[in-house]
């Protein structure tokens, strides 16, 4: 494999002898990388690691540098099927340098601490993580990617790209008509994919989907010769497809039921009879009723894009003189869209209700952090109120509100939303004393009883 300059050769020198004190078959919190103290990961080591052998590994991406949630996910799998697992608590949304600084760290950290199979290195991410994986990619040194909730950065899918790719995406999530079509742009170019969709919001799968991914990685690495063959797994995992496929037919989830037996077909065929699954497929492909689930498909994802485009619309005109007509309207939209998305039944009525509030929360932080590094602080906390309508009392959106106003030298609302975002739950009181965000108010007495309020 190709190795480009930004993973040079020089790192994969290993020192596995190093690891022997490492816990096994359990998550550690936190490494601090030898060679920069700055950066940290979460690992977990599957609890037969021994330096005798080498192994695969999996470096997650978290967009808010969440380092030890995907590798909750992923520790069920990871164990079962062996995997390495690193989760950087540096890699987030924002410059691409950020995430690119991580995994170089997490890299190093890992090749000169582990015994690790560079033939079978992969990248999984989230979100913009995912995003950030997809791009890593390029540097030649991965050997496939687990997206999920998102795919590529600008082109829907590089023209160029042909490496296996995982993908999973929720119901509910924002992102679904994206994973949607970058499996059918994989599917007609013929390249090794799949997708796995759950019953869920826009996030990290859960521990079932993520140990089918790496299951799927191992049945790849076999067919390239990377792996030992093993029958016996190959059979398992072939079972496991069937009772997959089965279920989702049973609960009338034909395109779920379609994407598992067509998977099935294809990734299976040079070690199973899969004649009839490729019937199956087929069949069920030109069905009465897969077409018109299709068709339901594309009305919820055009009634998702309609909604959201007027949620945006009534956001921007906050900034104007019909602020307060805007802010109603927006408050209607929001309720209505709350009570939809709340209904004990699903539908694509609640699916399309729950991806738009998502999907708007996300826009409103990506566009204030945008504003933010411009140092539009006041613009910045117009955008962050559209999150703070959706999702009233949430500390974190409170919290930095609150850090915008006190930028913007608005006192009064910065330690407005201070005092609500403690009374719902702020719990970290040393981001609080050392965020250069609030240097302003710092020294206010009602500033230090608040923050006298909230636990270390």
């Amino acid at each position: 494999m190709v190795r480009s300059a930004i993973f040079p050769a020089a790192l994969l020198l290993l020192a596995a002898a190093s690891a022997a004190d490492l816990p096994k078959g359990r998550i550690i919190d936190r490494v601090v990388c030898s060679a920069d103290a700055r950066q940290s990961y979460a690992l977990y080591l599957p609890s037969a690691y021994s330096a005798a052998r080498t192994w695969p590994v999996l470096y997650c991406l978290e967009p808010s540098a969440r380092g030890r949630l995907p590798l909750e996910r992923f520790q069920e799998g990871a164990e079962k099927y062996g995997y390495i697992v690193a989760g950087s608590y540096n890699s987030r949304n924002g410059p691409m340098a950020l995430a690119s600084e991580a995994l170089q760290a997490m890299w190093r950290d890992t090749h000169e601490t582990l015994s690790i199979d560079d033939r079978r290195a992969y990248l999984a991410g989230m979100s913009g993580g995912a995003r950030a994986a997809t791009a890593f990619l390029k540097t030649g040194v991965f050997s496939g990617v687990i997206a999920q909730a998102a795919g590529f950065s600008g082109t829907l899918v590089p023209k160029d790209f042909a490496l296996p790719f995982f993908g999973t995406a929720g119901t509910d999530d924002f992102n679904y008509a994206e994973m949607r079509q970058v499996d059918r742009e994989l599917e007609a170019r013929g390249t090794p994919h799949r997708l796995a969709l759950f019953a869920g919001p826009h996030g990290w799968a859960p521990s079932p989907v993520c140990s089918e991914a790496l299951a799927w990685l191992d049945l790849l690495a076999i067919r390239a010769g990377n792996k030992p063959m093993d029958k016996v797994l190959i059979h398992a995992l072939f079972e496991n497809g069937i009772v997959r496929a089965k279920a989702s037919e049973a609960a009338d989830d034909l395109i779920g039921a379609y994407l598992e037996t067509r998977s099935l077909a294809a990734d299976f065929k040079d070690w199973e009879d899969t004649a009839a699954l490729q019937k199956k497929a087929a069949e069920l492909k030109e069905s009465k009723e897969y077409r018109k689930a299709l068709k339901a498909e594309e009305r919820a994802i055009a009634r998702q894009q309609e909604l959201m485009a007027k949620i945006l619309s009534l956001a921007r005109d906050l900034n104007g003189s019909g602020r307060q007509d805007a802010l109603a309207s927006l408050r209607d939209s929001i309720t209505d869209l709350r009570t939809r998305g709340a209904a004990a039944q699903d539908s694509d009525e609640r699916r399309v209700a729950r991806r738009v509030l998502q999907g708007a929360t996300v826009q409103a932080w990506e566009q204030s952090s945008v504003r933010r590094e411009k140092k539009d602080y006041t613009g910045a906390a117009t955008e962050l109120e559209l999150a703070d309508l959706i999702n009233p009392d949430n500390p974190e959106v409170l919290y930095s509100l609150a850090g915008l106003y006190a930028l913007a030298n608005d006192r009064g609302r910065a330690m407005s939303c201070l005092k609500k975002a403690v009374e719902n739950g702020l719990a970290d009181r040393r981001r609080l004393e050392t965020d250069p965000s609030f240097d302003s108010i710092r020294e206010r007495a009602d500033f230090r009883a608040l923050a006298g309020q909230v636990p270390k």
